[in-house]
């Protein structure tokens, strides 16, 4: 991880702005409770230094306006009337970051990934469409959190048991599982029902359980292009996780929006994804956790397949 002076400022203004934005929810909670957006007023960052990403020089003591919860104008000079003014101090601003593979499954979660100075997060499975709700709750400002993309229920051939119970409708699959196109098409148009942003499939199984082989391929390029198609009726577009280099590429041949872990991807594949504008999510950190000691994958098999 890098640790410089800039770093540490940077997550010192981050804190900062933050605190402030979870005093004002606090102080406006009447008005959340009537059901209202609570408003956001603009807010005038001052003596500010802002590093510009393309040339690597930094614009000191600048003054950035923010308004509806986006950046205006980067300058000089006094904050505008009307809005709030926090002096920095010559601390860093860096804008918030993205966190495009979470499965936060709590508001307290969901908490600490704004507090660690994400601002947008893209949920990649979570049961009871917990993700759904978190997406909501933070777009009406009941609660202070990054923006939701939810996914709800990730498409696999053995989903979440807690899956038939939020949609009875399909407990005809439980006996067999998820493995046709029919019954594919049937758990895609279970979750855009509850108004996901992203549907999620398993490509090829998993690297985080010690009983399976993660460059093993689970779907077809047909049955995944199935999915992709029933996401479509609704304009949603779909993740793949997927390791194996078989699995991968029937992914991406499929049309997915993005592939999840890559582990075993190859030349072809990756030529396909540019070619087709395929985003690539590595999530490389999740393998680093398989590989030490202790964390959330504390197993002897999985820290030799890490």
């Amino acid at each position: 991880m890098f640790r410089s002076p800039i770093a540490r400022s940077s997550a010192l203004v981050c804190a900062s702005l933050y605190l402030c934005g979870f005093a004002s929810l606090q102080s406006t909670s009447v008005a959340a409770q009537r059901g209202g957006v609570i408003p956001q007023q603009p807010i005038a960052l001052l003596n500010a230094n802002v590093i510009n990403v393309r040339t690597g020089g930094v614009q000191r003591n600048a003054t950035l306006v923010m308004r509806g919860g986006k950046i205006e104008s980067v300058g000089v000079g006094a904050a505008p009337a009307g809005t709030r003014s926090i002096d920095l101090r010559g601390r860093f601003v860096v804008p918030g970051l993205i966190d495009a593979h979470v499965h936060i499954a709590s508001l307290p979660q969901l908490r600490a990934a704004l507090e660690s100075g994400v601002t947008t997060v893209r949920s990649a499975g979570v049961s009871n469409f917990v993700d759904v709700g978190m997406r909501e709750l933070v777009k009406k400002g009941f609660v202070a959190g990054p923006e939701v993309l939810a996914t709800g229920y990730h498409v696999r051939p053995g989903p979440a048991p807690e899956a038939f119970l939020d949609t009875p409708e399909l407990a005809d699959l439980m006996p067999n599982g998820v493995i046709s196109v029919d019954a594919l098409k049937r758990f895609v148009r279970a979750n855009l029902a509850h108004n996901v942003d992203w549907i999620k499939v398993l490509a090829t199984e998993r690297a985080g359980t010690p009983d399976t082989d993660p460059r093993k391929q689970v779907y077809s390029e047909a049955e995944l292009r199935a999915v992709v198609d029933e996401a479509a009726t609704k304009n949603i577009p779909v993740l793949a996780h997927a390791h194996g280099a078989e699995g991968a590429l029937a992914a991406v041949k499929a049309g997915v929006r993005s592939i999840e872990h890559g582990t075993y991807l190859t030349d072809e594949a990756l030529q396909l994804m540019a070619k087709q504008g395929t985003f690539f999510d590595p999530t490389a950190d999740i393998v680093n956790d398989l590989a030490e000691a202790g964390g959330d994958y504390d197993n002897a098999g999985l820290k030799r397949r890490g």
